[in-house]
Parts: C-alpha cells; structure tokens; sequence
C-alpha cells in the first residue's frame, strides 16, 4: 500500500510519470512523461507565439504596455485563432496526469501484492 500512495503522489505532484518510474515500469513511465513532455511544450510554444505577436502588434501601434490593453489583444487574438491542437494538447496533459496517477497507484498495488503471495 505504501508503495502505491507513494507512486500516485509522484505522479500526480511532481510529475506525470516519475510514478511508474519509481515502481520500475520503465515503458510506460517513459511513455508518459514523454507525451506529456511533448503535450506541455506545445502549449507553451503557442502560447509564447501568441504573446509575441499580441507585443509587436503593440509595438508598432503604439499602444502602452498595460494589462488591459494586453487583455483586450490576447482575446482578440485567440478569437482568431486555431486553438485545436492547444486543445488536443491539453486534453492530452490532462489524460496523462489521470493515467499516471491511477496506474502508478495501481500498480503499486499489484506489486505489493505479488511480493505477499511469493
């Protein structure tokens, strides 16, 4: 039991993943930690695009660096633009973080249980 909360609390606090890692599931912890790795960078990477494009449209109108005005071109922004695989990216995020989670803590718990019956 110990090694299964311990596996979940990896997972789903530090990392998705590090869980499977720990209890030696090498495969599927790799798996994990690399879809969400993979997951993460894109969300990120398209969101630096966005903000990037939100401060040269500033700068080259002239606009003042305050929240609102960066507000108003971020929702403006995002309007207009695709955000599936932001989305599909996430869902992925999330779905890796429940998966890993679950898996660790089940798994934990089948390892713990095949020690007891050998």
């Amino acid at each position: 039991m110990k090694n299964s909360l311990k596996g979940a609390c990896l997972s789903g606090l530090v990392y998705p993943g590090l869980g499977q890692i720990v209890q030696k599931h090498y495969v599927r912890g790799i798996l994990i930690i690399g879809v969400f790795t993979a997951s993460l960078f894109e969300v990120m990477f398209t969101a630096l695009k966005q903000y990037q494009t939100i401060l040269v449209n500033m700068e080259s109108s002239n606009n003042e660096y305050d929240v609102t005005t960066m507000f108003q071109e971020a929702s403006t922004f995002t309007a207009h633009y695709d955000t599936t695989m932001v989305k599909f990216a996430s869902a992925l995020m999330l779905g890796c973080w429940v998966i890993g989670i679950v898996d660790a803590y089940l798994s934990g718990k089948n390892t713990a249980h095949d020690h007891r019956t050998k």
